[in-house]
C-alpha cells in the first residue's frame, strides 16, 4: 500500500488542486465502480477519449495507479481502451483499501467554487470576445488609415491643380 500512497500523496500535490481533485475522484469512482459491479463489463473497460481518463493516462502518478488497479491498454473497434481482466475476492478488497486512500486524499483538498472553476466553454468563450475586439481594432485602425490616405491624395490633388 505504500507505492499506492506515495503516487496518491504526489497527485495530492499537484499545483493544480482542481486537477489533483478530479484524478483523485475519477481514480476513487472507477474503483468504487467496480467495487460494488465486479462482473458488469461496463465498469472494467474505460474510454481513453474520457475527460476524466484523460487527465490520468497525461499524469504518471494517476496512470501508474490505473494500472497497479489491473488495467491494461486494448485496442478495440479502433479504439484505445483500458480494461480490467478479472477481480477475485482479494481484488475486491485491495480495491476497497485503495478507494478509501484515493478518498480520504480527495476530502482533503478544498472545495473549487463555480465561481473558481473556468470551464472550456467559459474560455472558449473569453476567447471569442477577445478574437472578437482584436477584429474590431483592426477594423478600426483600417478605416483611420483609410481616410487618412484618402486626405493625403485630396491634398496631393489639390496641390496638383494649384500647380
Amino acid at each position: 500500500m505504500d507505492l499506492f500512497e506515495n503516487r496518491v500523496a504526489k497527485i495530492y500535490r499537484l499545483p493544480d488542486k482542481s486537477l489533483s481533485k478530479d484524478i483523485l475522484i475519477t481514480l476513487g469512482r472507477i474503483c468504487y465502480n467496480i467495487i460494488e459491479h465486479p462482473t458488469e463489463q461496463k465498469y472494467k473497460r474505460i474510454s481513453k477519449r474520457s475527460k476524466h481518463v484523460e487527465h490520468i493516462v497525461q499524469n504518471e502518478d494517476a496512470f501508474e495507479i490505473l494500472y497497479m488497479i489491473g488495467f491494461r491498454k486494448e485496442i478495440v473497434d479502433f479504439e484505445e481502451h483500458y480494461t480490467l481482466q478479472h477481480v477475485s475476492a482479494n481484488d475486491k478488497a485491495r480495491l476497497k483499501d485503495i478507494y478509501d486512500l484515493l478518498v480520504s486524499y480527495a476530502d482533503k483538498l478544498p472545495e473549487i467554487g463555480k465561481e473558481e472553476q473556468k470551464t472550456n466553454y467559459d474560455i472558449a468563450k473569453e476567447r471569442k470576445a477577445a478574437h472578437e475586439k482584436r477584429v474590431q481594432d483592426i477594423l478600426f485602425q483600417a478605416e483611420q488609415d483609410r481616410k487618412e490616405v484618402k486626405e493625403r491624395n485630396e491634398q496631393y490633388i489639390r496641390k496638383l491643380k494649384k500647380k
